[in-house]
C-alpha cells in the first residue's frame, strides 16, 4: 500500500416529504421534510457513486444543475424548494383541468336529464 492520504469522499444530502395525512378515525400527521443523508462509496471523474437505503448505489454527477442528492446543504435545501414550487405548478394546473371538466360533465348531466328516458341513445352515432 503507498503512504498516500485519500481524501474522504463527501456526504451527499436530499430532503424529501415527511409524512403528512388527514384521517378523522386516525387524525392529523403534518411532519417536516425529511433529510437525508448518502454516503458517497466511490468517485468518478463526472460524479460519485452513493449508498442508498435500500443497500443499491446510484451515480450523482458532480456538476449537474439538476441532481438527486447535493454535497452541501444548502444546495439540497434549494432542489426541494424548487421541486415543492414545481409540483404547486402542476398541481394547480391539474386542478384547473379538473374544474373545466367537471363543468362539462355537469352541463352533460343536464342535458342528459332532460331526455326522456324512453329514447335509447345510438352509441355507435357517438363514434363508440
Amino acid at each position: 500500500m503507498s503512504g498516500e492520504k485519500r481524501t474522504p469522499l463527501p456526504t451527499h444530502y436530499r430532503y424529501e416529504d415527511g409524512d403528512f395525512y388527514e384521517n378523522p378515525e386516525f387524525g392529523t400527521v403534518k411532519n417536516p421534510p425529511l433529510l437525508r443523508r448518502f454516503y458517497a462509496v466511490r468517485e468518478t471523474p463526472c460524479g460519485y457513486w452513493i449508498r442508498m437505503m435500500n443497500g443499491r448505489e446510484r451515480w450523482v454527477s458532480k456538476t449537474s444543475r439538476k441532481r438527486y442528492a447535493y454535497p452541501s446543504l444548502k444546495e439540497a435545501a434549494q432542489s426541494y424548494l424548487q421541486r415543492k414550487r414545481h409540483q404547486v405548478g402542476w398541481c394547480k394546473f391539474y386542478l384547473k383541468k379538473a374544474k373545466h371538466f367537471l363543468t362539462h360533465a355537469e352541463r352533460l348531466e343536464d342535458q342528459l336529464s332532460e331526455v326522456s328516458t324512453d329514447k335509447t341513445v345510438n352509441h355507435d352515432a357517438l363514434g363508440r
